[in-house]
C-alpha cells in the first residue's frame, strides 16, 4: 500500500526527502533520565514493531507498511541485523528506534530505520534524549562505520533539526510525491 505517486496524480503532495549520515562517532553522552527505561527487544516482536510503527507514524503519513500481514512483520522482526529498542516511562511505552546493521550490502553501514515518540510524549525533551541514546547505541554496534537515515518534510516539525543538532549531516536530497492519508 505505497502512497508514492506521480506529480500529476490528483491530491499528490510534494515531499522533500533528506538522506542524513554520520561517518564518525560523535561520542555523545545521553543525559541521565531516571524516569525513562530503554529496553532492547531480544526476541522477535512483530506485534511490538507494528504497534510502534503505526502509533508513532500515524500523524506523519507512515502508511507504507499498513497492509503488511503478521508474517511480513514477523519476517522483518526476525532479521538478525534489525534491533528494536523501546523507551518506557512508568510502565507506559514512550517511543522507539530500530537500527539495521550492514544495510545496502556494505559492512559498517548502520541505518536508523525508524525513530519516534508516541504523540502523548512530544514536547517533553524526550526525543533529544532518545536520539542521543540511539546514536550511542548505533556506534556501540561492532563494526559501525557509518550511521544514516532518511527523513522528510512530512516528519515531525523538529525531526530534522534534532538529527542535525546531534551530528548528522545532509548527504542527499530528493523530491517525491505522496498522497496524504487521513490517519483516523
Amino acid at each position: 500500500m505505497s502512497n508514492l505517486v506521480s506529480a500529476d496524480t490528483p491530491g499528490a503532495v510534494e515531499v522533500t526527502v533528506w538522506d542524513l549520515e554520520m561517518i564518525a562517532d560523535p561520542a555523545l553522552e545521553p543525559a541521565s533520565r531516571d524516569d525513562l527505561l530503554l529496553l532492547r527487544a531480544t526476541e522477535p516482536a512483530p506485534e511490538l514493531a507494528r504497534f510502534f510503527y503505526t502509533e508513532v507514524g500515524r500523524d506523519f503519513n507512515w502508511f507504507g507498511r499498513m497492509d503488511w500481514t503478521r508474517a511480513d512483520w514477523k519476517s522483518e522482526a526476525e532479521q538478525p541485523t534489525n534491533h528494536l529498542w523501546s523507551c518506557w516511562r512508568n510502565g507506559t511505552p514512550v517511543g522507539y528506534f530500530v537500527l539495521d546493521e550492514n544495510t545496502q550490502d556494505r559492512r559498517g553501514n548502520t541505518e536508523l530505520k525508524y525513530f519516534g515518540l508516541l504523540p502523548s510524549f512530544h514536547g517533553q525533551g524526550i526525543g533529544k534524549w532518545l536520539l542521543t541514546t540511539c546514536i550511542a547505541t548505533a556506534w556501540s554496534l561492532p563494526g559501525t562505520e557509518r550511521l544514516w537515515l532518511h527523513t522528510c518534510s512530512l516528519d515531525g516539525p523538529h525531526a530534522k533539526t534534532n538529527y542535525l543538532a546531534r551530528g548528522f549531516r545532509e548527504c542527499g536530497v530528493a523530491t517525491e510525491y505522496q498522497l496524504i492519508i487521513d490517519p483516523t
